[in-house]
Parts: C-alpha cells; structure tokens; sequence
C-alpha cells in the first residue's frame, strides 16, 4: 500500500483573542523515512486566558518532544524496519506501540502542566488544559482525548464524532438524562470533568480509526463545535475541494460569524 497523508493546523490567533488558549501542531514523517505517517493535534487551555495559553503550549511542546523519535525515525535503519507492504489490522502489534506512544506522551504533558502549576502558585490559576490528537499510520489512527476538545471523521460527506467528550454534560446525554441539544444549550455545558494538570495523573481514552482513500480527520476544540452546531454544515465545510489551509481559516471563519465565543482551534489530516 502507497498513500499520501496531508495535514494542517490553524487558530484563531491574533485574529480575534490577544492571548489565544488554543495550541496546534500538524506533522506529516518525510516519505523518503518510510511508511506514511502524521500527527495531528489540539490543544485548549483552561484556567483563564494567560494560565490557558501557557498550558496548551506546554502541551504541544511536551507531546513534540515525546513523540520526535516515533515519528522522525528512518525505518530503513531501523531493527525491525517497516515496509509500505505492511498492512495494519486492529491488533497490530505497531498500532498498540504507537497507542501506549500516545498515551504515554499525554500523560507527560500531564506532569508537566501539574508541576508547573505546583511551583507557580500566584500565576497559574485553575491551571489546565484539554487535548484530542491522532497519529496516523498505514491508513490507520490511532486517537486519544481527554475533556471536551473532539476528533470528527469525514467520509464520503458524511461526519461522524469518534471521541467522547469528558464534560458534566456528556455525562447527562450517556444517562439519557437530557439530549444531544444540552451539549449546546445547557447552562453546564462548559464543566469539564477530566483535564491535563489538574491532578499528578489522568486517565486518557483511545481510539482507532481504519481510514480510507479521501478520508479527513479534524481535530478541535469547543470553540468550533460549539458554534457550528449543525453536524451536516460543518460536514460541509469540512468537505469542501479546497486546500486543507483553505478549509481551515472557513471553519474559523464560520465559528466567529457565529459569534465566536471562545477561541479555536483545528487540525486536519486528509488520505490520498
């Protein structure tokens, strides 16, 4: 198998909010490197808007270092090189690697808010951060998120949300207490119930995702699905024939003419 992987990333930053919670991160591996491979991401801070930005930063820069030997290592040296051949099943013992990979380098990025939030007292605030993210390899993602910023699928036009949120709200709909509606309407709805920093350690949900030829991944926090909350608009937009930069600055576009109220950010992945 030969495919191509294109990704982006963007924020509102500098546009709409003087300080920006948001941080993303898009990586595509050189193909000379071996099997195609990316890393897409999103970040948003909480704890207010200083305290916000510093923890999304801190986010993407953990995970980056983290990750640079997964994703920059040259397979033709590596032991047990990985050929364009290999085809990926769900048990694939490299899928399950680069699962505890991603987990493992959340988890970092966990240490690192919560240590600085304990040898900054005065200016950390409700230091914390959300963060959904996905590492594609071999036409397959790996996915994780922990608190409210989500990871959308789009295929053939259609969208479908592979993450669940972790929000006082999302805890309402999975009872059948309230509907879907409350993600948008209910007066809780930005209660977050598992974030980065705010304990010495977190539990982080996986994912994994078989893609196919035209497939789009989005990575993005709340501040975009919160605005646009017609499922099939944002599919729409999504799936436009535009460059990935293109489609990017239309999501935020769209999210701030609908009053833009907190700030966004996104990454997309495309397969070719």
């Amino acid at each position: 198998m030969s495919l191509t992987i294109q990704v982006f990333a963007n924020t509102d930053k500098g546009r709409k909010y003087e300080n920006n919670e948001d941080s993303v991160f898009a990586f595509v591996r050189p193909e000379e490197l071996g099997t195609a491979m990316a890393f897409i991401i999103v970040a948003d801070g909480i704890g207010g808007h200083s305290a916000g930005e510093v923890a999304s930063d801190l986010v993407i820069e953990t995970m980056r270092a983290t990750l640079e030997h997964v994703l920059e290592t040259d397979e033709q040296e590596a032991t047990q090189p990985i050929t364009l051949e290999h085809i990926a099943t769900d048990d694939d013992p490299f899928l399950d690697y680069l699962e505890k990979k991603l987990v493992g380098a959340i988890q970092a990025a966990n240490s690192t808010i919560f240590d600085y939030a304990q040898s900054h007292p005065d200016n950390a605030g409700n230091l914390g951060s959300t963060v959904t993210c996905a590492i594609i390899w071999n036409a397959t993602a790996v996915i994780a998120n922990v608190g409210d910023s989500r990871t959308y699928l789009l295929r053939e036009g259609d969208l479908e949300r592979i993450t669940t949120d972790h929000s006082y709200v999302a805890e309402l709909v999975a009872r059948g207490a309230v509907d879907e509606s409350a993600f948008f309407t209910h007066p809780q709805r930005n209660v977050i119930t598992r974030a980065l920093g705010h304990q010495s350690e977190v539990s982080v949900d996986t994912y994994r995702q078989v893609l196919q030829e035209g497939d789009r991944l989005l990575c993005c926090s709340d501040g975009l699905w919160e605005m646009i909350t017609n499922p099939k608009e944002l599919a729409a937009l999504l799936a436009e024939d535009s460059s990935l930069e293109d489609i990017s600055v239309t999501l935020i576009e769209a999210a701030n003419n609908y009053g833009g109220k907190d700030n966004i950010g996104v990454s997309i992945a495309q397969i070719s």
